[in-house]
C-alpha cells in the first residue's frame, strides 16, 4: 500500500504552463487523498483562479516569480490548499468577495474569480512577515457535493 505525505508541497515559478503543471499535480494529489471528482474538479477551479489572480495582479505578469502550493487533508476530511508568495501584499483582501450575480447582469469584465473561488471554498488570507500574500482555501466535500446538485438542479 502507497502511503500519502501528510502535507504535498508544490513549488512553482511564474510562466508559460505553470497553471497546468499545477492543474495536473494537485488533481492527482487530491485524488490520492480520496478526493472524489466533483472536489477535484472545484478544487482545480478555485485554486487556479486564485493562482492566476497572483500572477496577474500580484506579479503582473512577470515570468520566474515564486508560488508554492501546500495542500493537507483535516481530520474532519475537508482539504486545506495554501498559496504562498511573495508579491505586494494586496488591498482588500479581507473585504469579502463580490456577487456572482450581481457581477452576471453588470456584465463585468473583472471580478468574478474571487468571487467564484468564494463560492466553492472558505478563503482566508493573510499578509506574510517579510513580504507577501498567504491565501487559504478550505474545501468541503459535502458542500462540494450540494453545490453540485443545485447547479444540476438549476440546469433542468
Amino acid at each position: 500500500m502507497t502511503t500519502v505525505p501528510r502535507l504535498v508541497r508544490l513549488r512553482l515559478t511564474t510562466g508559460p504552463g505553470m497553471l497546468r503543471f499545477l492543474r495536473v499535480r494537485l488533481a492527482a494529489e487530491l485524488a490520492a487523498r480520496g478526493a472524489d471528482g466533483t472536489t477535484v474538479e472545484y478544487a482545480l477551479i478555485a485554486v487556479e483562479e486564485l493562482a492566476a489572480n497572483v500572477v496577474e495582479h500580484g506579479y503582473e505578469d512577470r515570468p520566474d516569480e515564486p508560488l508554492t502550493v501546500t495542500l493537507h487533508t483535516t481530520s474532519d476530511e475537508r482539504f486545506v490548499v495554501a498559496l504562498w508568495d511573495r508579491a505586494p501584499s494586496f488591498d482588500g483582501a479581507d473585504r469579502p468577495p463580490a456577487d456572482l450575480g450581481a457581477l452576471a447582469r453588470a456584465r463585468a469584465p473583472r471580478g468574478r474569480g474571487r468571487a467564484l473561488a468564494a463560492r466553492i471554498a472558505d478563503i482566508g488570507h493573510r499578509s506574510r512577515t517579510g513580504g507577501g500574500n498567504r491565501v487559504t482555501l478550505t474545501l468541503d466535500p459535502r458542500r462540494l457535493r450540494s453545490l453540485e446538485e443545485e447547479q444540476q438542479r438549476a440546469a433542468s
